[in-house]
């Protein structure tokens, strides 16, 4: 199968990154939370360039909404999960000022 003329040249060169190890089920501080949340917005990003990927390369009309449903939500995802870090971020800082 030769996709190469289906593939933008952009393509990143590190692997997918995907969590396949889970440590705990709750989260136990706030060092915990901000990892965890790191961690999904690169699950949610690396998902959402794949799903990406294969609406570029999609030959199939069938396919096209839902992939593009997937992508769209994908990168809403990554935008809430953006906007909790930065809202995390001022937290964080408004606690430091007022100490």
């Amino acid at each position: 199968m030769d996709l190469g003329a289906c593939v933008s040249a952009n393509q990143q060169k590190e692997p997918p990154f995907f969590n396949k190890v889970s440590k705990h089920f709750f989260v136990v501080d706030e060092n915990m939370g901000h990892h965890l949340l790191v961690n999904a917005e690169k699950a949610a990003e690396a998902t959402s360039a794949f799903f990406g990927w294969m609406l570029e390369t999609n030959a199939t009309s069938e396919l096209h909404q839902p992939l593009f449903d997937f992508v769209t939500q994908k990168t809403k995802e990554c935008f809430v999960l953006r906007e909790c870090q930065e809202q995390w971020r001022v937290g964080s800082s408004e606690l430091n000022l007022a100490m």
